[in-house]
């Protein structure tokens, strides 16, 4: 598949994609290790992998919460679950930065934005390269303060995003 995860990605199409749920320190699976992807790996939602969750510090691109999460009547876990909120929050914030300025914000500016406005998540021993600009390790998702940096002209300029 990667041609069409290319392809997509050259029509700044966000494909976002969940590591997978076999706990895998340096690995995840086979279709978000694509470079064109966004890969999510899941957390408690406190600062901490959940345990089930692939990671690894050259393809994770994005952490969020996928514990204990509300569906259809029950509650369920998994990486499956992380996937969507960042979907979720790098349309939001593609949305927000529109009403704002006007035009388009690409959908590897908006992961960049949520990468550098998420925490650093350093609890668990575990340091990923991934995004220099949160810090060293990797990055849990923040929707709170990215939207809040899409109306920071200074925090935008610093990130190299063009208003």
């Amino acid at each position: 598949m990667s041609d069409e995860f290319e392809t997509l990605s050259n029509l700044d199409v966000a494909v976002v994609v969940a590591a997978g749920n076999s706990g895998a320190r340096s690995g995840v699976s086979a279709l978000a290790s694509d470079s064109n992807v966004i890969c999510v790996s899941a957390s408690d939602g406190e600062g901490t992998f959940a345990s089930f969750s692939n990671r690894d510090a050259d393809l994770t691109d994005l952490v969020a919460d996928g514990m204990d999460i509300a569906y259809m009547g029950s509650v369920v876990s998994g990486t499956s679950f992380s996937a969507p909120l960042v979907a979720g929050a790098i349309a939001e914030v593609k949305s927000e930065f529109y009403a704002s300025y006007g035009h388009e914000l690409s959908s590897n500016e908006a992961l960049h934005l949520l990468q550098a406005t998420g925490d650093a998540l350093n609890r668990t021993g575990e340091v990923a390269g991934t995004s220099a600009s949160a810090g060293s390790g990797y990055v849990e998702l923040d929707l709170t303060g990215a939207l809040g940096a899409v109306y920071d002209l200074a925090a935008l300029a610093a990130l190299g995003i063009v208003v």
